[in-house]
């Protein structure tokens, strides 16, 4: 007996527009990246033999790839640890007096909401060594007697990108750890403060580990983000000074755009993409599944 499907056709049409995009988008620039990898390519429209796993080695073999990955290393570790911090702060603060702090909320998501060239040019005016805000005012208050290149610096240019871009993107988890935070049930907090508790004990016993769910997801959504970030950078420094700021993402623009190595730059794009889904796999099993298995 053959068993009829009963298909829900308008469902197919309403999904079909989506998943055609998505292979448009991600699916098939996947493919034709990998497929360049394996050849010779370097100039549009030059010859182009294969040539294995060749463009590979190259790029594993080569220190400016793993200077480059270290780099990257500590940019993530950077943001994350400043966004998160700073946005679980700030929003503990707003939670704590959310009645009259509306107005402030809108002007916390300004970062967030205007375009990233507006960011590098806000960023650059402030830090100037020269006319910079900051300078000027570090200088006022006697903190520093000579003014600070912060882009110009390679010691220092890294983490100055680091400041500016937790600045852009910590709204984003700012807003998402509010709403978490807004879900935890007002009564476990007041009954735990009538038996005694300390503000510090509500928040370690209590408050975050219902909020441990949403703060991982966040951080592994905001790691990925993170090491992909190519516009900051290159708007500012476009890796320099002296490579201090050539993280892995410029290393590939630059080996394709610049160096005119489409292969090798296309290599190296699915090694680092190899490298995320084995991050974002071992990240949600160790933290994100466990997280929601301990609540």
């Amino acid at each position: 007996m053959v068993r009829r499907l009963n298909v829900d056709w308008a469902s197919v049409v309403l999904v079909v527009p989506f998943v055609l995009v998505i292979v448009a988008l991600v699916v098939w620039p996947v493919i034709v990246t990998a497929r360049t990898a394996f050849t010779s390519a370097t100039f549009i429209g030059m010859p182009v033999e294969f040539v294995g796993l060749d463009q590979f080695r190259r790029v594993l073999s080569a220190s400016a790839f793993w200077d480059s990955l270290g780099r990257s290393g500590i940019w993530v570790l950077g943001n994350a640890v400043l966004q998160t911090v700073s946005a679980l702060a700030l929003a503990l603060i707003f939670n704590r007096f959310s009645k009259s702090t509306a107005w402030l909320r809108v002007l916390i998501l300004i970062p967030w909401i205007i375009p990233t060239v507006a960011v590098a040019v806000i960023g650059t005016w402030v830090m100037n060594a020269q006319y910079g805000v900051l300078n000027y005012l570090l200088k006022q208050i006697g903190l520093i007697t000579t003014s600070i290149n912060a882009f110009g610096s390679p010691d220092i240019a890294l983490t100055s990108l680091i400041v500016l871009n937790s600045w852009k993107w910590f709204p984003f988890f700012f807003v998402i750890i509010l709403g978490a935070l807004n879900t935890v049930p007002e009564d476990l907090e007041e009954s735990a403060k009538l038996d005694g508790a300390t503000a510090t004990q509500i928040f370690l016993y209590i408050t975050m580990p219902l909020i441990t769910r949403i703060v991982a997801v966040v951080g592994m959504v905001g790691t990925l983000w993170s090491f992909n970030v190519f516009d900051t950078i290159y708007l500012i420094t476009r890796g320099g000074p002296g490579n201090s700021t050539l993280t892995a993402p410029i290393y590939v623009y630059d080996m394709a755009f610049r160096s005119f190595q489409l292969a090798r730059s296309a290599a190296a794009s699915l090694i680092l993409m190899v490298i995320l889904v084995l991050f974002a796999v071992t990240f949600y099993r160790l933290v994100v599944s466990r997280a929601y298995t301990e609540r």
